[in-house]
């Protein structure tokens, strides 16, 4: 079985999808079909190959000029094989597979996204993710760079098992609760999609909607997949077995959004930043990746010792910082060396921010360190986000600064870092 959801737009994320099941199908029918010698090879070393094989492709299309403007397109991969009682899967994104077994919904994977990150850390609850505004930004996807990471899933599956796999657009909307009932209510695995679809669609999903239900018996199961189209039908998908091995196998290709005026902003695959005056609340929902290219280094710390996370005022020749035990304010230069001290009044707690802080570049780029997030986010002028800068390298950003060289200046952890653009023009050239 093998579920892609696309993005990039939606040209870029159908060809991205789209390219990427095929290369897992002719992976993995190069393994275990009829004409090969390793039909009982390990099941997960062939989805891992399969899975790099289809980065590979989807980054190579993503990169070749011959194919026009397909920079930054990318996608989300899930797959799924058995062989008697052994179930693997692999997975990239955060499309999600479930197991159902004697009544207890389980979910097998795990997503690869900015806010599930920030729920594992404790940072997030699952109420404030939910409706989080990154709720719809990933951390991992096949084709945006060379390499990827793929998480493998080994489960022992029995009679009357039921897998359930799922884009964003259904598990985004309904609870796990509402997900369990529907496939304990519903024999037939073919009306479980259709419902399950259909309470996507009640619950008011703007994001693509897939499912792909299999059961488990004495013998290969009916694996029927549903696909919203853009007409708002329902699409069922099916995939003949691989021969030798039972196999949980239909190939489900995200290729539409639902409804068409939210196919038009879902295809942006960006979010959309309201004025300055009216603060950063008012980001629209929509698919946003990690950097497609490392454009920046890694983060360098420059001035050491405890700083206010809220004070960098950018001057001619360095930065305006505060000393957090002093509460004096404090010169120093782009390299980190104190200049002077200037003693203020009043205790640097008196001036703290909260929630985002905001910095612009040269050419207007806006960048945001989000309250309570480990990341820095860039924006167009116009409010289209460009990049995730430092994820996972960075603590907890707060105050930021970019001067005209395109350097980026933070206080993050109470300390002054540096995060240097690689390459000015690789940094712009995905406009």
């Amino acid at each position: 079985m093998i579920l892609a959801d696309g993005m990039g737009g939606r040209e870029k994320g159908e060809r991205a999808s789209g390219t990427a099941v095929q290369t897992v199908t002719s992976s993995l029918m190069a393994v275990f079909g009829p004409e090969s010698s390793s039909a009982y090879g390990p099941l997960d070393k062939a989805l891992l190959t399969a899975m790099e094989d289809a980065n590979a492709r989807v980054f190579e299309l993503a990169n070749d000029a011959r194919h026009g403007n397909a920079s930054g397109m990318g996608t989300t991969c899930l797959a799924a094989m058995s062989r008697e009682d052994d179930l693997v899967l692999a997975n990239v994104g955060d499309s999600r597979a479930y197991l159902l077994r004697d009544g207890v919904l389980q979910r097998v994977t795990k997503d690869h996204s900015y806010v599930a990150e920030q729920q594992r850390a404790g940072l997030l609850s699952d109420h404030a993710a939910r409706n989080n505004r990154y709720k719809n930004v990933i951390t991992r996807a096949v084709g945006i760079e060379s390499e990827v990471e793929t998480d493998v899933y080994r489960e022992k599956v029995k009679v009357g098992d039921i897998l359930m796999m799922c884009t964003d657009g259904l598990s985004g909307v309904v609870d796990e609760g509402g997900i369990a009932q529907i496939l304990l209510q519903t024999e037939d695995t073919q009306e479980a999609c259709e419902r399950l679809v259909e309470a996507a669609k009640r619950s008011g999903s703007s994001d693509n909607i897939s499912v792909i239900v299999a059961r488990f018996g004495t013998e290969a199961p009916k694996l029927p997949g549903l696909v919203m189209d853009a007409s708002g039908h329902m699409r069922p998908v099916n995939s003949p077995s691989l021969t030798t091995i039972l196999v949980i196998g239909a190939v489900l290709v995200v290729l539409l959004a639902a409804v068409g005026a939210l196919l038009i902003s879902r295809s942006k695959q960006r979010l959309a930043l309201v004025p300055m005056a009216a603060g950063t609340q008012g980001l629209s929902r929509a698919r946003a990746l990690v950097a497609a290219s490392p454009a920046y280094s890694r983060p360098q710390t420059v001035v050491a010792r405890p700083l206010c996370s809220s004070v960098l005022m950018p001057i001619s020749d360095g930065f305006i910082v505060m000393d957090a035990q002093t509460s004096k304010l404090i010169k120093v230069d782009y390299s980190g060396n104190i200049v002077r001290w200037i003693p203020v009044f009043g205790t640097s707690s008196d001036i703290a921010a909260t929630g985002s802080h905001i910095s612009l570049d040269q050419e207007g780029d806006i960048f945001e360190a989000p309250g309570g997030g480990n990341s820095l986010i860039e924006y167009s002028p116009s409010g289209e986000m460009i990049r995730i800068i430092g994820h996972g390298q960075l603590v907890q950003p707060n105050a930021l600064s970019v001067d005209p060289s395109g350097t980026i200046w933070v206080i993050d952890d109470h300390k002054l870092k540096k995060i240097v653009p690689l390459s000015q023009s690789s940094s712009k050239s995905s406009r």
